[in-house]
Order: C-alpha cells, then sequence, then structure tokens
C-alpha cells in the first residue's frame, strides 16, 4: 500500500516536473524567437568559448548557419589582435562584478573586419565559478568610421593647428632674427638711415659706426623738415610723387669743421597706403674711402717687400719708416725704375693714413688742359661734357690717406699754383665751382729730375718747392749698389719659377749682370730677368741665355741717346763711360742746388749730402762749381 502510494506521488511529480520542463522548453522557445526578432547579435558560451547559443540577428551579421557554429570556438569570430584584450577582461570577472562591456573588431565569414560592441555577463555557481557567458553585440561600424573620422578630422585639425602655430612660432623667430640682423646691421654700416613721412615725423634709425651722425643728429631733423615743407624740393616729391633721388649733397655746417654728405631718398608707404621715406646719407670721407677701395686705390707694398741688401739700401729704408710716422711732405728723387712709389706705398702702408686711401697719379701723363680737373675735380657744367652732378678729384678721393704725385717735375706752372693753394689751406677748389672744400691728406711727391735745375730753368716754382722739401729722399740708381743685382735677380726668378720647378744660375751669369750699367735700373733687371727665364730651356741659366749686350757682345748696338739724337754705336766700355760722365753731372747739379739751399753754407751742404766738409771741398774743385 505504501509503495503503490509513493509510485503514484512519484508519477504525480513527474508529472509536473514534465510540465515545468515543458513550461520551460515552451518558454526558452518563445525566448529564442524574441531573441530572434532583435537586431542585436546574442550569443552564450560556456567558460572554455564553446557556443551553447547564437540568435538569428548573430547567423546573418556573421554570415554563417546556426548548425554551423554551434559547439565552435567564440574566438573564431575575433580579429587576433583583438583577442588578448578580451581574455583579459574575463579574466577580472566576480561575482560582484559579473557584467563587463567592450569593443573588438569581428572576423566575418567573407573576412572583413568590423567593429562591433559587446555588452556581457557572467553566470557563476555557488562556488563562485563561472557556469556562462552570455553576450548582447551590435555593430558599430557605421558608428566607429564617423567617430574615427571625427577624431581624425579632430586630430588633422590639431595637427595643423599644431603645424600653424609651429610655422608662426618659426616666423616669429625668423622676424626677431631678421629684426636683430638689421638692428646689428644698421649699427654696423657707416651710413646712417632716417625714416620721416608727411607729419614731420622723423626718426634716425641708427648711428652706425661714424659717431659723426650721433653729434648732427638734430641737424639732420632740422634739415629734413625744412626740405620737406619747400613745394617742389627732392623731399616734398619724394612722399607726394614717389620719386627718388639719389647722391644729393648735403653740407651741415659746425663750428669747426663742414661736414659734406651724399643723401638717396626712396619713397615707400605703410599698410594703411600712408607714404613715408627713407634717407640714407653717406659722408663724402666714406664714399672717398670706399672708390678707392673698390678702384684699385690701395698701397699693396710694404718696407718688406723693398729687396736690397746693400748698405744704401738698409740706410734709405731706415730712413724711410722713420718719416713714416710723420706727416710731412715728402720727396723721393731717384732715376726712372729705381722704385720711388714702391717707397711710397711703403711709407703710407707704416704711418697712422694706411687705413685710408693711397692714390696715385702721374703728372707727366695727364694732358695739360685736364690736370687741373683729375687733381681737384669739377662741378657740374663747369666745360663742356662734364658729368652730370659733377666729379670729385683725386684730392678729395684721397681724403684721409696720401696722395702720390709721380713725376711732379712735369706738372704745368699754372697747376703748381693751385697746388701750393691746397697745401697752404688744406682744401681743394673744385674747377668751375667757388666752395672750399676741406682735404686731410698727405702729399708723397716723386721725380727724376733735378728739381733745383727746374727752378733755374723757370719750370719749377721755387715757393712750391720749398712747401715739398720737407723730407727727402733719394733712392740709388742700381748701378750704384750693384751688390743688389745678383738678390734681385734671384728674388724676381723666384717668383716666375713654378713650384716644381728649380733653376740654378751660373756664376758668370751673375758676373756678366753685375758689369751691365742697366740705365733702366730695378725696372730694366726684371723685364730682363723675364726675358731670361723665358729664354732658357735647360735647368741651369748661362750666359747664352742673357741678351747680347749683357752677355758684352761688341755686335749688339745699344741707343743711350734719344732716338732723334744720330749718336754713334757704343761699346760696353762706352756705355760705362757715358753712365760716368751722367752721374758726376748729376753730382755736380745736386752740389750746387746745396749751396743755393743753405746760402753757401759748405759744412751744411756737405752734410745734407752725406760726405765730409773735405770731400765736398774736394768734389767742388773737380767740377770747377
Amino acid at each position: 500500500m505504501d509503495l503503490k502510494k509513493q509510485l503514484f506521488d512519484t508519477e504525480a511529480r513527474l508529472k509536473v516536473a514534465n510540465e515545468r520542463i515543458a513550461a520551460l522548453e515552451k518558454s526558452e522557445a518563445q525566448l529564442n524567437g524574441i531573441l530572434d526578432c532583435l537586431s542585436e547579435s546574442v550569443e552564450r558560451s560556456l567558460p572554455d568559448n564553446t557556443l551553447t547559443y547564437v540568435n538569428k540577428t548573430f547567423c546573418d551579421f556573421y554570415q554563417v548557419k546556426r548548425e554551423d557554429v554551434l559547439h565552435t570556438d567564440t574566438m573564431r569570430f575575433v580579429y587576433d589582435q583583438d583577442r588578448e584584450k578580451i581574455v583579459d577582461i574575463l579574466r577580472y570577472l566576480s561575482p560582484e562584478q559579473p557584467s563587463y562591456h567592450y569593443l573588438c573588431r569581428a572576423l566575418r565569414s567573407d573576412g572583413k573586419a568590423v567593429w562591433v560592441e559587446f555588452f556581457g555577463h557572467a553566470f557563476f555557481d555557488e562556488n563562485g565559478k563561472v557556469l556562462e557567458y552570455q553576450d548582447v553585440c551590435r555593430d558599430i561600424t557605421g558608428y566607429k568610421e564617423a567617430v574615427d573620422l571625427a577624431e581624425f578630422v579632430q586630430d588633422g585639425l590639431e595637427e595643423q593647428i599644431q603645424r600653424r602655430n609651429l610655422e608662426l612660432n618659426k616666423a616669429n623667430q625668423r622676424l626677431e632674427r631678421a629684426n636683430d640682423y638689421l638692428r646689428s646691421t644698421l649699427n654696423c654700416i657707416s651710413e646712417c638711415v632716417v625714416s620721416f613721412d608727411c607729419s614731420d615725423d622723423v626718426h634716425i634709425l641708427n648711428y652706425g659706426k661714424d659717431p659723426v651722425w650721433s653729434v648732427i643728429e638734430d641737424q639732420i631733423a632740422s634739415y629734413i623738415r625744412g626740405q620737406r615743407q619747400k613745394k617742389g624740393s627732392y623731399f616734398d616729391r619724394l612722399l607726394k610723387e614717389k620719386k627718388n633721388f639719389e647722391d644729393i649733397e648735403i653740407v651741415f655746417e659746425r663750428p669747426e669743421e663742414e661736414i659734406h654728405c651724399l643723401a638717396s631718398g626712396v619713397a615707400f608707404a605703410d599698410d594703411q597706403g600712408n607714404p613715408y621715406g627713407l634717407l640714407i646719407l653717406r659722408t663724402v670721407a666714406e664714399v672717398s674711402r670706399l672708390i678707392s677701395k673698390i678702384s684699385g686705390n690701395q698701397a699693396k707694398v710694404r718696407f718688406s717687400d723693398i729687396i736690397g741688401e746693400s748698405g744704401r739700401m738698409k740706410e734709405l729704408i731706415s730712413i724711410a719708416k722713420k718719416i713714416a710716422g710723420h706727416d710731412g711732405t715728402v720727396i723721393i728723387e731717384g732715376e726712372s725704375g729705381t722704385g720711388k712709389e714702391l717707397f711710397a706705398q711703403s711709407i703710407h702702408n707704416a704711418s697712422p693714413r694706411r687705413s685710408g686711401p693711397f692714390v696715385a697719379i702721374n703728372c707727366g701723363s695727364i694732358p695739360r688742359d685736364l690736370i687741373a680737373s683729375e687733381l681737384f675735380g669739377y662741378v657740374e657744367g663747369a666745360f663742356t661734357g662734364a658729368k652730370k652732378g659733377g666729379k670729385p678729384g683725386k684730392f678729395e678721393i684721397a681724403n684721409g690717406g696720401t696722395i702720390f704725385l709721380d713725376e711732379i717735375g712735369d706738372m704745368p706752372l699754372e697747376q703748381q699754383i693751385s697746388l701750393l693753394r691746397v697745401i697752404q689751406e688744406r682744401a681743394v677748389q673744385r674747377v668751375g665751382g667757388e666752395k672750399l672744400i676741406p682735404v686731410d691728406v698727405r702729399i708723397i711727391c716723386a721725380t727724376n729730375k733735378n728739381l733745383y735745375q727746374e727752378i733755374v730753368s723757370g719750370s719749377f716754382r721755387q715757393d712750391l718747392y720749398y712747401r715739398l722739401n720737407v723730407i727727402t729722399l733719394e733712392i740709388p740708381a742700381l748701378r750704384s749698389r750693384k751688390e743688389d743685382i745678383p738678390v734681385l735677380f734671384d728674388h724676381f726668378l723666384k717668383k716666375l719659377c713654378h713650384s716644381d720647378k728649380h733653376l740654378t744660375v751660373q756664376g758668370t751669369v751673375y758676373r756678366r749682370l753685375i758689369e751691365y750699367d742697366w740705365p733702366g735700373n730695378v725696372r730694366e733687371l726684371q723685364n730682363i730677368t723675364e726675358r731670361t727665364f723665358f729664354m732658357c730651356h735647360g735647368d741651369a741659366i748661362t750666359v747664352e741665355d742673357l741678351p747680347k749686350h749683357i752677355q758684352g757682345r761688341r755686335e749688339y748696338v745699344y741707343h743711350d741717346a734719344p732716338p732723334e739724337e744720330n749718336t754713334a754705336v757704343l761699346t760696353l766700355a762706352d756705355q760705362r763711360k757715358e753712365g760716368k760722365r751722367r752721374k758726376e753731372e748729376a753730382e755736380k747739379i745736386e752740389m750746387q742746388r746745396l749751396l743755393a739751399m743753405y746760402d753757401g753754407n759748405v759744412s751744411a751742404a756737405a752734410d745734407a749730402m752725406g760726405i765730409s766738409r773735405t770731400a765736398f771741398y774736394r768734389k767742388l774743385k773737380k767740377y770747377s762749381v
């Protein structure tokens, strides 16, 4: 009885259980039907990632069949590089925090990777062990692309902004550097730069390296304001008509001096179109210095470049070095080719004026009617063909330096008067002009004539001679310092030889050179050295390489006299006699000059000549002076 009851109860419980199971299955079927209608994918998986359920949306999204994916690894639908991230998220789930959320890339059956968003929940048993994962995911590819695009655009904009900021910073730095360079440049140049406008606003932008601009600052501003108010002036036309101008002469007067300037103006306009101008001022002295530098008016020779081992040359160089530091006028006497300009350049380079110009002019090579304009310059319209704006003369160009007047004995008498006036007044007056222009120059003259004899003959002014003859240097002829001939020959030869070529010189060559009288002096020796170098075909220079007249051959005809004179053929011995005669004649003239200079004082004349009083009397008797 009891067994029957128990069986009945069991069957009743089984029936109830079956009904519940059927209800659950029906409920599950209804739930699955509902899940199949969702727009999101739903999946369930075990802890080992085995899929136990997927809805229809899942199959449609991944383009798979349900029976093909159930009981397979869910990770097959996850992009390889995202799997480790998902494993890390699931590892830290717990009953207290069972939910999770993440984004990842899913792989469809066609191999395309799409972005999906997962919302999941983990189910745990009573021991805290995961029983199952259930995920809901949705396709966010479009959203992700929009976000990525927005982020890309934002990143691009930020990058663009950063790049623009960087460019602006660099541009600001460049502008700052440019301003620094401009300020440094303006402070280094000798020109003064001034800005001005229609409202009489004048700004001196720099004082340059010439201190004169800060001294005459107020005068510059007053001059610009005054000129701007004059209708039709350069400054008025610059602002109104934007008509630039160049190199107009402006004189700023000060109590102790006049400052001559050249001014150039350039028109500009600001952002609002308001006109303003820039004025560039340069002193005439600085312009002359630049002209001298560009045109080659510079002394290149120094005392160390003068070759000479003889006692007379060493003594002469020593004297020249002493007088270089003084500012007195120098007359350099000597025959043609002895190197008078070399001494003039050396004196300039050893003097305090070494940084100034060295202007050389040959008074004998300029036409008589042009020498005044060359020396003293001319104003516009002074004569037919005069340059517009005039032209500065050699004295103005040499301002602050040295002017070398070569062949001073050939200067016309009328220009000697002008030269005397320049020496006395320290100023020049241009041809056709009325204004005196101050000049600060040292005068060095050179001549191959006996100026005292020129005074006697009336072709040279005595007062000019005494003005010029502060210091006299007499350069000896080459024939009177024969010990220098081999040294000079070797020097010129070394300059001709290339670095890979070396020539020896036979001793007989030096003897022939020493025996020759050298009427053309060092210049002739240099030319002979060059000719000999090119005539030599071996490694040694022999007598046969020398010109015939230096070899001593009688068949060579040497014309010692001018071409127009019909002289007889001179042998080498005759040439020596003639050279001796000319030397004695020059010595006689020099003694006469010295006696006249010292009013017949024999002792003073002998000292000036560098010989004893007894020797001077002996020469007086010999020359019947």
